[in-house]
Order: C-alpha cells, then sequence, then structure tokens
C-alpha cells in the first residue's frame, strides 16, 4: 500500500463518517430537539439552538469515528499485505538463529549440527 492510498482511505472515511454524523445529529434536532436541551446545561436558555448544536456534534462524532476506522483499515491492510510480500518468504524462520544467516550457507543441513552441538550438550 502506497502513502497516497493510505492517506486517501483515512480522509474518505473521514468524509464519510462525518457526512453520516451530521445526517444523525442534524435528524436529532430536528424530530427530537429536547434531546440536545437535556444533554447540555445551558440547553434551556433563550439562545440555544439544538440544530446548531446537533450538525456539531454530528460532524466531530462521525468526523472522529472516521479518523479511528480509517486507520484501522490502512493498519489492518498494511500489516496483511506485508505479511503476505515475497520478502517475508525469503528468510523463513530458523531455529532461533537471525534471519538471513542460512541464506548464505551452502549446507545448512551440515551446519547446523555443528553450531547447535555444542549449546546443547554443553560442551
Amino acid at each position: 500500500m502506497t502513502i497516497f492510498r493510505g492517506f486517501l482511505i483515512i480522509v474518505l472515511s473521514c468524509v464519510a463518517f462525518a457526512g453520516a454524523g451530521l445526517a444523525i445529529g442534524y435528524g436529532l434536532a430536528v424530530f427530537v430537539p429536547n434531546y440536545y436541551r437535556s444533554v447540555f446545561v445551558h440547553g434551556r436558555e433563550p439562545g440555544f439552538d439544538p440544530i446548531v448544536v446537533g450538525i456539531g456534534q454530528g460532524l466531530t462524532q462521525g468526523s472522529v469515528c472516521g479518523l479511528v476506522v480509517g486507520c484501522v483499515v490502512v493498519l489492518a491492510t498494511s500489516w496483511s499485505s506485508a505479511r503476505r510480500s515475497p520478502r517475508a518468504a525469503e528468510f523463513p524462520p530458523s531455529f532461533g538463529q537471525p534471519s538471513g544467516f542460512r541464506q548464505f550457507d551452502r549446507n545448512p543441513e551440515a551446519d547446523q549440527g555443528r553450531i547447535f552441538r555444542g549449546r546443547i550438550s554443553g560442551g
């Protein structure tokens, strides 16, 4: 995954979730205006506009949710593609040896007995 593609996924996720949050906040403010009046301390004051509050709450909460979801999607996609990359298959695990040690060894089976014999038997 490229950096541009990851950034695009995060931005589009933010925009989509912000739009959904805006719609939900606006819908709550229009159909149930007493919800925002009861949630906020100054909701009963004359200058309180539940529609503006609903739009603001929906946008902020939706964009934060979209940011989190987008980051999780990018992280999961990057981790999954890194695990399937051909580079990961070049260096298979080699019994606790540093990766890349056995790639230069011409006869790894014969050398492995020599390496581990001293450690296991203690001498």
